[in-house]
């Protein structure tokens, strides 16, 4: 072989024409939806509230940007980089380390049985309210199905006392868990709600001697939840960009709804905008916050799952990696703020039913 003068070599690139997202917004979507999950709206108010309210964002951000935003552009970088998966870019980047992919997937398998599992109790409610018939009361809204029990009460209103020297004129020997008045709530009384009572007792089917039988709506809801997985992962990415735009825009639709509903409600301003009352910097003076902070950041952004490098990998060389995913934290702090606002103003109007504090009611 003759000597070549290593300067008459080509410089290497990366094809172009590599990136499956023809639409750089198509991307964008695609991270906002992948990061805004449910955690947002089940885990992030609860958290937050018990942690310092509004306050308990400034960990919250704070960790984005220190931890997540650059764990995202290095994860995404290699997809990028690369132009493989999760288990080859390791593979070629690090042979040795090629492990890590396997493990990334597993851990992936592992979320999507608990995600299906979610989207199997969604789908079972969905087929619920299309076959039960208009202008009738949904199962979960009534004290007098089959499956109630005394404790079921269908307000958050505590009895008079007048009603309760009735009832106890009319019944002295009665004990607080006789009451058979569905409308109110006598202090010391165990109660349930009908939507408590719905989904353990009709739903999950609690028995006291063990797990119980195999419920057919449960394999239908799980054939369901599965088989669009199942589609999603045969179609690629031409299905998850179009599932990014439905989930983003459901998203914004339920949570704009839901808020405007929720400050619709009687109550005082007080009550309903309490996230942003009596918070002060003194509540992240310990470790709490910092550290709820980081694990619900951690958690919720499914950093190290494979994702992110697989998303990479689809697009163009010259994508800046870094913006993109400082719009998707920006956008995805706005959804946490706007839920977080949501779930305390529903509870609050359950907790000024019932007199009590909305920390107390969290207890019940």
């Amino acid at each position: 072989m003759g000597d070549t003068n290593i300067n008459q070599l080509p410089p290497k690139t990366f094809s172009t024409s590599c990136g499956r997202y023809e639409f750089i917004f198509s991307y964008q979507l695609t991270l906002i939806g992948f990061f805004f999950s449910i955690t947002q709206i089940w885990r992030l108010p609860m958290i937050a509230f018990s942690s310092g309210k509004v306050m308990f964002f400034i960990p919250y951000i704070l960790a984005m940007l220190v931890v997540i935003l650059p764990a995202i552009y290095l994860e995404t970088l290699l997809g990028q980089m690369s132009r493989k998966g999760a288990i080859q870019s390791w593979n070629k980047l690090i042979p040795f380390w090629k492990g890590l992919g396997y493990a990334q997937v597993l851990i992936l398998i592992i979320a999507a049985m608990m995600m299906s599992s979610l989207a199997g109790y969604a789908f079972y409610y969905f087929m619920v309210i299309l076959i039960t018939p208009a202008q009738t009361v949904l199962p979960w809204n009534s004290c007098s199905n089959s499956w109630n029990t005394a404790y079921c009460r269908l307000a958050y209103r505590m009895c008079s006392d007048m009603m309760n020297s009735n009832s106890s004129s009319s019944n002295s020997a009665a004990s607080p868990t006789s009451i058979t008045d569905r409308n109110c709530i006598r202090p010391g009384q165990v109660m349930r709600t009908p939507e408590q009572e719905y989904w353990q007792l009709q739903v999950l089917q609690f028995s006291p001697v063990g797990l119980g039988n195999i419920i057919p709506w449960q394999i239908v809801s799980l054939t369901a939840a599965w088989g669009l997985t199942a589609l999603i992962v045969i179609y690629g990415m031409s299905s998850i960009r179009k599932v990014a735009y439905v989930v983003v825009s459901v998203s914004i639709a339920c949570i704009s709804g839901l808020l405007v509903l929720g400050l619709s409600l009687p109550g005082s301003s007080e009550r309903k905008f309490q996230f942003f009352h009596n918070s002060t910097i003194q509540s992240l003076s310990t470790p709490l916050p910092w550290v709820a902070a980081l694990q619900e950041v951690i958690y919720s952004f499914s950093i190290a799952s494979g994702v992110l490098t697989y998303l990479g990998s689809q697009n163009k060389a010259n994508t800046n990696h870094f913006w993109h995913a400082l719009i998707a934290i920006i956008v995805v702090i706005m959804f946490a703020l706007a839920s977080c606002q949501m779930i305390i103003t529903f509870i609050s109007y359950i907790a000024s039913q019932l007199n009590v504090s909305v920390s107390n009611s969290l207890n019940i």
